[in-house]
C-alpha cells in the first residue's frame, strides 16, 4: 500500500500494538454495505439518517481508495462507488413497491457478494485472516441489531418474511460458530501477525465466549455484547461518534 490507512479511534489501552490491520476494516466494511443491499431490515425501518450518510460518503471514499489500491477492476469498482453514493433510493421503504428499483437493488447486493469474494483473493495473505474477522465481526453485528430491533419492524415485514427474528437468530448462531472457528485457525497461511498481539487477544477471547454461548444456547446478554464490543474497540472500529479515515498520510 503506498498510503496509510487511519481513523480516528482511541488507542490500544496498553498501547503497544501496532495499528489494527487495516484490511479488517476493509473487511467490515463491504460487509456492512452487503447488508444495506440484501436485509429488508433497513428498508423496513426506513432507511438512514443525514448523520449516518455523511459517515458512509466517508466510508465509500475509503473503501473505493481501497480497492483502487488493491487493483480490483476498474469496472467493478466504478459500479460499487455508483452504488454506494447514494443508497437512500435502495433503502427508501418506497423500494418495496417499485420493480426497476428492487431489481436494481437485488443486482447490486449480488455484485457486492461477488466484490467481496474477489476483494478477498487481493487482499496480501498475511493479512488475510484480518479480513475474515472483519466480514464475520460485522455479520454478527448486523445480526445482533436485526433482532434487538425486529419487535419494532412493520406488519407487512412478517406477512412477506415470515419468521425473520427466527431466521436472524438460526444465522447469528452459524455466524459466530464460523467466527469461533476462524480465530482458532492459526496454521499455515493463517497465521496471527505478532504486532497484533492484543486484537488476537481480544477475538481470543471472543471466541471463548462464543463457544460457550452457543453451548449453552443462551439469549445475547450483556456479557455477550460486552466481550462483542471489546473486539470492535480493538479492531478500530469504535470510537468518535464520527469515523474518520485519511487516505492521504503517508
Amino acid at each position: 500500500m503506498s498510503e496509510a490507512n487511519v481513523r480516528d479511534i482511541d488507542p490500544p489501552e496498553d498501547g503497544t500494538d501496532a495499528e489494527p490491520p487495516w484490511e479488517l476494516w476493509l473487511g467490515h466494511d463491504l460487509e456492512q454495505y452487503f447488508s444495506f443491499f440484501t436485509e429488508i431490515h433497513y428498508v423496513a425501518l426506513g432507511g438512514f439518517p443525514d448523520g449516518t450518510l455523511d459517515d458512509l460518503a466517508t466510508i465509500r471514499r475509503w473503501v473505493v481508495h481501497q480497492l483502487r489500491e488493491l487493483r480490483l477492476p476498474d469496472v467493478l469498482v466504478n459500479a460499487v462507488d455508483d452504488a454506494v453514493a447514494d443508497v437512500r433510493p435502495l433503502t427508501d421503504p418506497s423500494v418495496i413497491t417499485d420493480r426497476e428499483r428492487w431489481r436494481k437493488r437485488r443486482a447490486v447486493g449480488a455484485t457486492f457478494e461477488v466484490l467481496l469474494q474477489l476483494t478477498r483473493a487481493h487482499v496480501p495473505p498475511r493479512h488475510r485472516r484480518y479480513y475474515d474477522f472483519g466480514v464475520m465481526l460485522r455479520q454478527i453485528n448486523t445480526r445482533v441489531t436485526l433482532i434487538r430491533t425486529a419487535p419494532a419492524l412493520p406488519s407487512w415485514v412478517e406477512e412477506g418474511w415470515p419468521n425473520l427474528a427466527e431466521r436472524y437468530r438460526d444465522e447469528l448462531r452459524r455466524e459466530c460458530a464460523t467466527l469461533a472457528s476462524w480465530v482458532r485457525d492459526k496454521g499455515p497461511g493463517n497465521s496471527a501477525d505478532p504486532a497484533q498481539s492484543s486484537l488476537d487477544g481480544a477475538f481470543d477471547a471472543l471466541a471463548d465466549h462464543l463457544e460457550s454461548w452457543l453451548a449453552e444456547e443462551n439469549e445475547i446478554d450483556d456479557v455477550f455484547l460486552e466481550r462483542l464490543q471489546t473486539a470492535w474497540r480493538r479492531s478500530g472500529l469504535l470510537g468518535s461518534t464520527r469515523t474518520a479515515r485519511d487516505i492521504t498520510r503517508h
